[in-house]
């Protein structure tokens, strides 16, 4: 499994980046998994074993919520990925996979001194290095179902300064690209500007997470995946600010009817508010979570208590022998046992029943619900919806 330091760790760098107390604050706690982490990390050594030229089909890979065997589907997932990396490396170039990468050599050697080393270091999924054309590669498998972008990705920069440290003093490098492969969704990549190669944007960020009082600044990218969450004092303080409002005429804690009372606000305050809300969320979660894992664990929180919720729904331990049982023994009828339903349209176009002669006429038997209005920041990549025009409606009819 990838090894990555607990204090400087590439994949958290959007983390203490944003926020410097966080660095320390999470160093410590318990590092826990879940079975899409894990699910994760099985196709992350079943493609390592394909790079590396071995044959992963029928191998097992055992994690902390299972074991995760390597079957044609898992082989089918990862095949892009892995033929797109073994496309770079020409004759003479260098592959390198599964490997670790340190830049503890972004801080002075006084300031490394303070911490205890290695924690700066990270597993790189492939590096290949085109040593006629100069340049070293940077290639990151993410198996997850949500979008990344190479672009300014500040984990795989790290890997790529590491990576250069290492490097540069055996082949001479003179460009960079950061190539992020997602089977489930779409790929990215991205020249990472030389310039950007000398700054010490990264040494000013970890030398903030080193101070005798670092910083907490909470914000919705940096607070998402942070452990330290529910303890966090400076999110609580931010999101208490926010509702509080300058006095208590603006102070929605104080509202008889919340609701109301939010309604009523001007445009600027419920947009600040908004702003705020997926942060929002996502720290009460943690809360919740944190809670419940501990009421779990025998503690008592005043007020609180756990209770069971009702049984979920009615399922047969073993659907065949339940047949066999109720057309041997209880002799039921086929019609008494079975429900029958029509497939979908998806299904039918899927299953290519209908020929290309009689499409129109089943497309003109096809209903879509147009998609549900949503409010989102202005950063999402879909086109923003026009809302018609009630007036000229009210116009047309008269």
């Amino acid at each position: 499994m990838p090894e990555h330091a607990k204090l400087f760790s590439p994949s958290g760098a959007p983390r203490w980046t944003r926020c410097p107390g966080s660095a320390k604050a999470c160093a410590d706690y318990p590092r826990t998994s879940n079975a899409f982490a894990d699910d994760g990390s099985a196709l992350h050594s079943f493609a390592a074993d394909m790079l590396n030229g071995k044959d992963p089909l029928g191998s097992v890979f055992v994690a902390g919520t299972g074991s995760y065997h390597c079957d044609e589907d898992s082989m089918d997932l990862l095949e892009e990925y892995v033929e797109t990396v073994r496309a770079q490396v020409e004759e003479g170039d260098v592959l390198l996979v599964e490997t670790r990468h340190d830049f503890m050599h972004l801080l002075p050697e006084e300031t490394q001194a303070m911490i205890t080393w290695p924690e700066a270091f990270g597993t790189v999924d492939a590096v290949v290095i085109k040593v006629a054309k100069k340049e070293l590669q940077i290639h990151d498998l993410k198996t997850g179902r949500k979008e990344v972008s190479a672009e300014h990705n500040e984990q795989l920069t790290l890997y790529a300064l590491a990576a250069l440290e290492e490097h540069s003093l055996l082949y001479d490098i003179e460009k960079v690209t950061l190539h992020i492969h997602m089977p489930r969704k779409s790929n990215s990549s991205w020249e990472l500007p030389w310039s950007d190669v000398h700054k010490d944007t990264f040494r000013y960020y970890m030398q903030d997470c080193l101070a005798d009082d670092p910083a907490f600044i909470p914000g919705e990218i940096q607070c998402k995946w942070c452990d330290h969450k529910p303890n966090c004092k400076a999110i609580e303080e931010d999101i208490l600010a926010e509702f509080m409002g300058n006095d208590d005429e603006d102070n929605l804690l104080l509202a008889e009817d919340p609701g109301e009372s939010v309604a009523e606000l001007p445009e600027d305050r419920l947009a600040s508010l908004l702003n705020k809300a997926p942060m929002i969320k996502n720290w009460v979660e943690a809360v919740e979570k944190a809670a419940y894992s501990i009421a779990m664990d025998g503690a008592t929180l005043s007020g609180f208590k756990l209770v069971q919720n009702r049984p979920g729904n009615s399922t047969w331990t073993d659907a065949k022998e339940v047949e066999a049982w109720l057309r041997a023994g209880r002799k039921a009828k086929r019609a008494n046992m079975y429900k029958e339903a029509l497939i979908t349209p998806t299904q039918a176009l899927k299953r290519a029943i209908v020929g290309p002669r009689n499409l129109a006429k089943m497309n003109a038997m096809i209903h879509r619900p147009p998609g549900k209005i949503v409010l989102v920041p202005e950063s999402d990549k879909r086109d923003a919806y026009v809302l018609p025009d009630i007036a000229s409606e009210f116009d047309n009819e008269e």
